[in-house]
């Protein structure tokens, strides 16, 4: 095995295209909103599946 040999893509596969482009609407709409949640005193928690990396 040569781990550091291997290339990986990650690219989405839906099923549904038209539910995925919601849900990466409302995703996106979060991320956005974030720094006026923040202002209003809400807590936004991102949290992403990969555990090798760190999220920033």
């Amino acid at each position: 095995m040569r781990p550091h040999r291997s290339k990986g893509w990650l690219n989405a596969k839906p099923q549904d295209p038209a539910l995925f482009a919601k849900k990466t609407q409302e995703i996106s709409r979060l991320y956005r909103m974030a720094p006026l949640l923040h202002s209003l005193g809400v807590h936004v928690v991102s949290l992403d599946e990969m555990t090798g990396i760190q999220a920033l």
